[in-house]
């Protein structure tokens, strides 16, 4: 009879061993569901291709801390609007001529193009919200990039991008 108690003694002590181990067993953690992870933006979710108030496109200068609306108008014309961090807000900035530089779609050749202060109504003085240039007559009515290398707001330098062939499917009568 001792025998059988020592017996059935050890296998408990054996078992409760196995189930306490098992339970505190910090090696196999139990895998939870991958949640996924917020990445760069696509294209369609990119804010810098809404149409703003004016009818053009938003484009984002300096991780979003500004914000230019370029709006292509018939009779080559290009104005840029400029607005704050909240794309509503008009921002003036110093006048200051823009030099910029437009490149016909599958193109690597440039031309110049100059962006000049058109201060609005509510500027200050030696300030603007509003920039306007004119497109070469052989790229009228095409597809084109433009690039402003350097534009100051508040003591920053900024550098701004943005082309009409975000708005083709806005307005086919635009450039």
């Amino acid at each position: 009879m001792l025998r059988n108690w020592i017996l059935f003694g050890g296998l408990t002590v054996v078992a409760a061993t196995v189930v306490i181990a098992g339970c505190n067993n910090s090696e196999t953690p139990i895998e939870k569901p991958a949640t996924p992870q917020p990445g760069p933006p696509k294209p369609d979710d990119d804010h810098s291709h809404k149409p703003g108030s004016h009818g053009g496109i938003l484009v984002s200068l300096g991780k979003d801390s500004y914000h230019a609306e370029a709006k292509f108008e018939k009779g080559r014309k290009v104005r840029l609007y400029m607005l704050g961090k909240e794309e509503t807000r008009v921002q003036e900035v110093e006048a200051q001529d823009l030099a910029g530089f437009v490149t016909l779609e599958g193109s690597t050749e440039s031309v110049p193009l100059t962006f000049k202060p058109e201060p609005q109504d509510g500027d200050g003085k030696g300030k603007t919200s509003l920039f306007v240039a004119t497109l070469p007559e052989n790229l009228s009515g095409k597809k084109v990039q433009i690039t402003i290398n350097n534009i100051n707001i508040g003591g920053e330098r900024f550098r701004i991008g943005f082309s009409n062939e975000a708005l083709a499917h806005v307005d086919p009568a635009m450039p």
